[in-house]
């Protein structure tokens, strides 16, 4: 199947995506193509925990604002997601937050059908952990960070009270956060968590 779907895609069952509807494993493989294709880079799949599901993606080389691309599809829908978030490390999000010229056109890309929100959460080591949702205007949000992020460093476990608190008094974190934040970190041997302010950017 991946012979056939690399070198002679005419001929197997998941040539267009029409063919592959209702099957989430063939759409995967027609996704991965058509971003290989697109991008003139070789895709890969693997799952995504902000997407919660198995994805195509490419990693952007040169990039130093967002790393990775993903191209995706909903259960319900018929739409293709290209899904990319900016700011996903605390690094990237200092490179991003700092060039006042790459958010305003961060932020003009909503002028042509681009979706950009919040997409807050937390990092140790490689892994995302403890996203929540915002009830803050993505401009706002991108305000908060561009005047915190020369101070946010990684959070030693006896400063999360204190933070989470200050968190959810900016209104970056929801009500609740503190039992989703227990489950990847109080409850667990992490003794440090590094906060990453990231965005999420979705066109369909």
């Amino acid at each position: 199947m991946d012979y056939v779907e690399r070198y002679f895609g005419g001929l197997g069952p998941s040539r267009t995506l029409a063919m592959c509807r209702g099957n989430r494993y063939r759409q995967a493989r027609r996704l991965r193509t058509l971003l290989t294709e697109a991008t003139g880079i070789e895709a890969s799949v693997r799952r995504s925990a902000a997407l919660e599901q198995s994805v195509p993606f490419i990693e952007l080389p040169g990039a130093h604002t967002v790393k990775t691309a993903y191209l995706h599809m909903k259960d319900d829908e018929d739409a293709v997601w290209l899904t990319l978030f900016p700011a996903d490390t605390l690094g990237q999000a200092r490179t991003l937050y700092t060039d006042h010229a790459a958010v305003e056109r961060l932020l003009a890309l909503r002028e042509r059908s681009w979706e950009l929100r919040p997409n807050f959460h937390f990092g140790f080591i490689q892994s995302g952990l403890a996203r929540t949702p915002s009830e803050l205007a993505v401009e706002d949000y991108i305000k908060l960070w561009q005047s915190e992020i020369g101070s946010s460093v990684s959070i030693p476990s006896e400063a999360w009270p204190r933070y989470l608190d200050w968190l959810i008094e900016k209104r970056v974190a929801a009500d609740g956060y503190q039992e989703t934040f227990d489950r990847a970190f109080t409850d667990t041997d992490r003794e440090s968590a590094t906060p990453r302010p990231g965005l999420r950017l979705v066109h369909s």
